[in-house]
C-alpha cells in the first residue's frame, strides 16, 4: 500500500509540476511599455562611423546615434587605444557599455543633441575620466569586447558622443567586415 502511495505522488508531482510552470509563465503579463526602445536610449548602438588613424571619415554602418560636432573620435575600430580631437577644452569622458539595435534607421540623429545628465552618465558608464585640455588618449583594450557610447563633455558644457566597437583581438579590417555583416 505505502509503495502505491509513492507511486501515485510521484505520478501526480510529474502532472502539477509542469502546470505550475506553464501556469507561471501565462501569468507574468510583462509591460508593454518596458520592452519599447527609445531612440535616445543612453545604451543603444545604432550604427556608427568608421575613422582611420588620421581621423578621416572612411566608412559607416547602420545610422550613427552620434554627435560629433566639436570632438573627432578616432581610429574607429582600433586596437584599443583612442584618441580624441575637441575644438574645446574637455572637461570630462565617459565610457558606456551598449547594445546594438536595428531599429531606429530611419531617423535623422544629425538633427538631435541628446542630454545626458551627469548622473546618468557616472550611474551608466564602466570608466570616467577628468581630463583637462583639448586632446585626449585612452587605453581601452582592456575592456570587454563589444559596443560602447563615449561621452565628451567640454568645459563650456557641450556634450558629444560617438559610438565603438571594442575587440582589441581583431584588425580594424576584422572589425570592419564583421560589423558590416552585423547591420
Amino acid at each position: 500500500m505505502r509503495s502505491d502511495l509513492k507511486m501515485y505522488l510521484r505520478t501526480l508531482s510529474k502532472i502539477i509540476s509542469p502546470f505550475f510552470v506553464i501556469l507561471l509563465l501565462f501569468s507574468c503579463d510583462p509591460d508593454p511599455v518596458s520592452n519599447e526602445l527609445d531612440q535616445e536610449d543612453l545604451c543603444l548602438v545604432t550604427g556608427m562611423q568608421f575613422r582611420d588613424a588620421a581621423g578621416q571619415l572612411i566608412g559607416l554602418v547602420g545610422n550613427p546615434n552620434i554627435s560629433v560636432n566639436d570632438v573627432i573620435v578616432f581610429p574607429i575600430p582600433g586596437d584599443g587605444t583612442i584618441f580624441i580631437q575637441a575644438n574645446n577644452e574637455l572637461s570630462n569622458v565617459w565610457l558606456i557599455p551598449a547594445e546594438k539595435t536595428l531599429e531606429f534607421q530611419d531617423v535623422d540623429f544629425s538633427s538631435q543633441n541628446v542630454l545626458y545628465s551627469s548622473s546618468v552618465l557616472d550611474e551608466k558608464s564602466n570608466m570616467i575620466w577628468d581630463v583637462g585640455g583639448n586632446n585626449a588618449v585612452f587605453d581601452l583594450s582592456s575592456f570587454p569586447i563589444g559596443y560602447y557610447r563615449l561621452i565628451c563633455l567640454s568645459a563650456n558644457g557641450e556634450i558629444n558622443y560617438d559610438n565603438l566597437y571594442l575587440d582589441p583581438s581583431k584588425s580594424a579590417n576584422e572589425i570592419i567586415d564583421f560589423l558590416n555583416g552585423e547591420w
